[in-house]
């Protein structure tokens, strides 16, 4: 593609990224005039997984004030991080079949989800900690995510990109040590200094994968887990998680 083409939208009103390969095609587009923002993926299926089709709907509400848009300076000169979160219900599913021809249904349920959008400067060899949870609290919906990067600000008390939604209630979080002193695959354990985090994540199911290409490495890990512990929103709302399903991914890219 041409030097001026766009991969990351960066117009917050309507926009669409678009992924496709023979094995895969997947889009994310939303729109704020028609309120919604839908996913929809096909993946061929091969020796070692099943054919999957999904598709997920959500509203997105006009009120602005349950998103979050952060801009935070990198260590490197004259460069930063653009990342803008938006915490959302959504019903749709997924569906599986030994070919992708065979799915004719998707089921319809309801869940969350919590779309994310950056744009940054990368170092010749960066690599980073990203943390997302979901959870219903006494009847609130809760959605957090913790990052730990190379790329973080040198000031991480005044610029991070740690957020926390309660019913679409916003609360910036401090930033965050996350440590996983017996590996990736045991318990990990995520604190701050202020006592508004004190999580552990304990996986389920891991999934890894290193692409190589001439002088270019990329390795990034996915992993299932539960969520434990207590977090602090910004008036002093204490909620305890328990069983609170979450996704930590870890990656390095050196150029």
């Amino acid at each position: 593609m041409g030097p001026r083409r766009r991969f990351i939208p960066v117009n917050t009103s309507a926009a669409a990224c678009i992924s496709f390969a023979k094995t895969r095609y997947i889009k994310v587009n939303w729109n704020r005039k028609r309120a919604k923002s839908v996913l929809s993926f096909t993946v061929r299926g091969d020796k070692f997984r099943p054919a999957s089709k999904g598709k997920f709907i959500s509203h997105i509400s006009p009120d602005k004030q349950s998103e979050l848009l952060t801009i935070c300076p990198a260590p490197i000169h004259q460069r930063c991080s653009a990342t803008w979160f938006v915490p959302m219900n959504i019903t749709g599913g997924i569906a599986t079949a030994k070919h992708r021809r065979q799915i004719k249904e998707l089921p319809q349920t309801k869940g969350q989800a919590l779309m994310l959008v950056n744009r940054t400067y990368l170092r010749f060899h960066s690599s980073s900690e990203l943390m997302v949870g979901f959870f219903e609290y006494e009847g609130k919906k809760i959605t957090f995510t913790f990052s730990s990067t190379s790329q973080a600000a040198l000031d991480g008390d005044r610029y991070n990109e740690n957020m926390l939604s309660v019913d679409g209630d916003i609360t910036a979080m401090p930033p965050v040590c996350i440590t996983h002193p017996f590996g990736i695959q045991k318990k990990w354990i995520v604190q701050d200094t202020e006592s508004m985090v004190d999580l552990s994540f304990m996986p389920v199911s891991c999934s890894s994968r290193t692409l190589n290409i001439i002088v270019m490495r990329n390795a990034y890990t996915t992993i299932y887990g539960n969520f434990e512990g207590v977090l602090l929103t910004k008036n002093g709302e204490k909620i305890v998680l328990k069983n609170c399903s979450g996704i930590v991914k870890k990656s390095m890219l050196r150029l």
